[in-house]
């Protein structure tokens, strides 16, 4: 009924016009990947820029906040609590001072 017959000539042909159009398309757009490419890069450079800088000044933020915190529950506590880091400090030098003692009596 129809014909199925191709001849290997004209496929070649075609397959080699293809191409050709092919590489011809990706060169000529070959320089505007690159330049968008570059033109993203720096996009992203700046807005990981942006992004760090206002990460940091809410840490800053935070931080300062924590810190007007601890203020606030160190006058709250009573002199006892505080004076328990006083007592630490104490016993720890006398710990040092009792082992000085020790090594230096031999």
């Amino acid at each position: 009924m129809f014909q199925q017959h191709v001849t290997r000539r004209p496929v070649r042909s075609a397959v080699k016009v293809t191409r050709q159009a092919l590489n011809r398309a990706l060169d000529a757009a070959e320089p505007k990947l690159e330049s968008a490419a570059v033109e993203l890069e720096d996009l992203t450079r700046d807005a990981y820029k942006n992004l760090r800088k206002a990460s940091l000044s809410k840490l800053d933020d935070l931080k300062d906040g924590y810190g007007k915190l601890e203020k606030r529950v160190r006058k709250q506590l009573p002199p006892i609590a505080r004076s328990r880091k006083a007592a630490r400090v104490v016993l720890a030098s006398a710990g040092v001072l009792a082992l000085a003692f020790v090594l230096f009596r031999k």
